[in-house]
């Protein structure tokens, strides 16, 4: 029953062609996010994880 009900939303949401351009948009943040992780995550997370280097202690690679 959950399962039809999930379908049938989903089929819903196909039809409408604003649907469209949401899921492209998301896709193409994700695609972006990801390539710059790839290109030059490691100074990313050093970054992000300065005011936690200062009080922790940070073993092993990401």
């Amino acid at each position: 029953m959950l399962l039809k009900n999930i379908y049938n939303e989903f089929i819903k949401i196909l039809a409408k062609p604003r649907s469209y351009i949401g899921i492209g948009a998301l896709t193409l943040l994700i695609c972006i996010i990801l390539f710059a992780m790839k290109a030059d995550g490691s100074s990313f997370i050093s970054f992000v994880t300065s005011s936690f280097e200062q009080t922790l202690s940070f073993n092993g690679t990401i």
